[in-house]
């Protein structure tokens, strides 16, 4: 005798299957995550574009849509930190990843894309390094804290945006260690950065097709050559 738990997950996949219908998609093509989170598995229907192929749709351009599925369902659960993740997408009964050329004739209907989520990550060790003096990276990017490629980004990003402001204008990163630790949930980030030398601005050179004088548009834009780099300044000038 099943119990509750159990025939309340059928009756919630009965649901979805019904709402799938009423909605006026295929019921021949079917998203189901575990465990449910509404929020997430929304986004995932936005990004598997093989369930929202016509059903008179060519088998090969369905195999091909499922096969670019994988990696646009993989960046959106790394987005929200399920780095452990499982994606199946099958195409009348068979894994879309196997598919070969040779196939492109064979039924691909129905579809089903089925995504253990796993458990959401938490940042173990989170570094940018080297900084200067006063830089602020996101408050999210911190051991302890959800892990997300979004906020992996935004730490980086903010990294170089530091050394920019500081005059290191060809600041970059170098080196991406991201590693994930299965058994305890966990990933470490370490991004470290190239800051290059601190520059000055040197003369503002002016395209010789504008009708403007050379002179007037130097004026005009005000770049302080000599003075040390600053993006803002960069950006009024601009």
């Amino acid at each position: 005798m099943p119990g509750g738990s159990q025939i309340g997950g059928w009756i919630r996949a009965f649901c979805n299957t019904l709402l799938c219908c009423f909605a006026g998609l295929a019921c021949a093509q079917t998203l189901t995550l575990v465990p449910e989170n509404e929020d997430l598995a929304s986004r995932l229907r936005g990004e598997a574009q093989v369930l929202r192929t016509p059903e008179d749709a060519p088998p090969g351009d369905v195999i091909a849509l499922a096969q670019g599925d994988y990696g646009r369902l993989l960046a959106v659960l790394y987005e929200e930190g399920h780095f452990a993740a499982e994606i199946s997408i099958t195409l009348a009964g068979r894994e879309a990843a196997n598919l070969t050329p040779l196939d492109r004739g064979a039924a691909a209907r129905p579809v089903r894309v089925m995504v253990r989520a796993g458990p959401v990550f938490r940042l173990g060790r989170a570094r940018v390094a080297p900084l200067p003096q006063g830089a602020q990276l996101p408050e999210g990017f911190r051991p302890g804290a959800p892990a997300g490629t979004e906020v992996i980004v935004e730490a980086g990003r903010a990294g170089v945006d530091a050394w920019r402001s500081a005059s290191h204008a060809k600041a970059r990163i170098t080196r991406e260690d991201i590693t994930a630790r299965h058994a305890a949930s966990e990933l470490n980030v370490d991004l470290r950065i190239d800051p290059g030398p601190a520059l000055r601005f040197g003369a503002l050179e002016v395209p010789t097709s504008s009708g403007v004088r050379a002179s007037r548009l130097r004026a005009i834009a005000g770049l302080p050559s000599g003075a040390p780099f600053d993006p803002e300044a960069v950006e009024i000038a601009r």
